[in-house]
């Protein structure tokens, strides 16, 4: 990607200018439900941050590791993706990125397809595919090591069915949470796009976000005065729990069909978790007895 950004860049004659007049859609301010919605759909390409806390409990020295791991790994992402958006930018007027692949327009080529041929030419079309099915491997390879173990630990924890905390005695892998997720999204792959799915983990991001904020909070002020050592800055965690609350809540103003099926989605599995819940518990009942 930033190799195509320095490329792009280096064309300076190639800048096409666009002459037609503003599109409808531009016209006017830019209202608070649009600009969430574009965030969300930023949220869907920088969320591999979180892929490092899903790990954390295989990572040595932890306490020291992920917090540099995490702050790397947000600043490299952040300068390569505004590298490339500055370089779409810079190769394509505004009206062929608007018009580019999305759910507005499903079979649109996509935005890095057309800056590349506007920069390199009509033959670098003939190997982008390629190229985007290895950047789809190698994302897919990290989200089938990391996210599975989300699954293994809450079902080790018994808020999830026991089979799903089964290791592979081969491998040593958690096996049938790789498959379980595996089916999962093929089956989600199957009903809608890309950009629909994407829309909705995103929503899906962003309100767990929010609630992992609210009970880090919670517990920073049950644990005020009890644990001297514990840090404070509960502002930084209060500032992200304001930005995610609202981006949830001009989001849902929106009231996309994404994001009401990411919301039927995620209750379906409440009642799944209120059962294991009630399991757990009555299961550490009968063991006191």
């Amino acid at each position: 990607m930033l190799i195509a950004a320095v490329t792009l860049f280096s064309r300076s004659g190639a800048i096409p200018v666009d002459p037609t007049p503003a599109m409808p859609g531009l016209q006017g301010p830019i209202t608070a439900s649009a600009f969430g919605a574009g965030v969300l759909a930023a949220i869907a390409a920088y969320n591999g941050w979180a892929n490092v806390a899903m790990v954390g409990g295989e990572v040595q020295d932890s306490r020291r590791t992920l917090p540099w791991a995490l702050t790397a790994g947000v600043l490299i992402v952040v300068g390569l993706y505004v590298a490339v958006n500055l370089a779409y930018l810079h190769a394509l007027p505004l009206r062929e990125i608007l018009t580019a692949n999305s759910t507005a327009h499903p079979t649109a080529s996509s935005v890095a397809s057309r800056a590349a041929v506007a920069a390199l030419g009509p033959r670098a079309g003939t190997i982008l595919p390629l190229l985007f099915l290895i950047s789809a491997v190698g994302a897919l390879h990290s989200n089938m090591l990391t996210v599975p173990r989300v699954l293994f630990s809450m079902a080790r924890d018994s808020l999830l069915p026991t089979g799903l905390a089964r290791v592979s005695a081969i491998a040593h892998t958690p096996a049938v949470a790789i498959v379980t997720l595996a089916s999962v999204g093929s089956i989600l792959a199957v009903l809608g796009g890309y950009d629909r799915l994407a829309n909705m983990t995103a929503f899906g991001y962003v309100l767990f976000y929010a609630l992992n904020a609210m009970g880090l909070l919670w517990w920073r002020h049950r644990q005020r005065g009890m644990v001297a050592s514990a840090p404070g800055r509960r502002w930084i965690a209060a500032l992200f729990l304001a930005g995610m609350l609202w981006l949830l809540v001009t989001i849902t103003m929106r009231g996309s069909a994404e994001i009401v099926a990411a919301l039927l989605l995620l209750a379906l599995g409440f009642p799944v978790f209120a059962y294991m819940r009630h399991r757990r518990l009555s299961d550490a009942v009968d063991g006191r007895l």
